[in-house]
């Protein structure tokens, strides 16, 4: 049987996978976590791909999917970039994360808010956005914004614009030993 390690003890926990809503309750729900916007500002999340193969990547990226849904915040999809043996295909060689997903889904969209990073910046990038890029990193943050490539000599390098979410957002340096466990006290267990 599979088996959850974590800091406290998740033995009696009965954790599933979410496919797609069972009833109304599934429908309606709004998870207890999730924090409002202060003052009419935007919460958001951003995450950067990760360098392996598709799985890894897929695996992060729903992983965000949850904490975005949990935690009430918009989730800023990276731009499109080369992945990891995924560049059969030479007259798409930068791919998007909705090639792969129907990120247009109302059903999704309703749970998760979400945009590109295109989007972000136009929102919150300017003077009077609440994260202005700096005019030093300016030119090279905007020419990553719709795509980018994973090499540091690149004139569309991904780097400035990952070290500007870093400088604006908050880093919680998440690794692969850390756990996530959202749960409230059960007041009705009948699921």
């Amino acid at each position: 049987p599979a088996r959850i390690s974590c800091d406290v003890d998740v033995d009696g926990l009965q954790l599933a996978y979410w496919n797609n809503p069972q009833g109304i309750r599934d429908r309606n729900f709004v998870s207890p976590f999730r924090s409002e916007e202060k003052n009419g500002k935007s919460k958001y999340i951003t995450f950067e791909s990760d360098h392996g193969g598709w799985n890894n990547v897929r695996m992060a990226l729903e992983i965000v999917f949850i904490i975005a849904a949990a935690t009430g915040r918009t989730l800023v999809m990276p731009p499109d970039q080369n992945l990891y043996l995924l560049r059969a295909d030479k007259n798409k060689i930068q791919r998007g994360f909705g090639d792969f997903y129907p990120l247009d889904s109302p059903g999704l969209k309703k749970i998760v808010p979400i945009i590109s990073t295109e989007e972000f910046l136009r929102r919150e990038g300017g003077s009077n956005g609440q994260f202005p890029i700096p005019a030093d990193s300016r030119e090279k943050v905007l020419k990553a914004q719709s795509y980018c490539q994973n090499r540091e000599k690149s004139d569309k390098a991904c780097h400035p614009l990952w070290y500007y979410l870093r400088e604006v957002g908050y880093d919680t340096k998440i690794n692969g030993g850390t756990c996530f466990i959202f749960d409230s006290p059960a007041e009705n267990t009948d699921y």
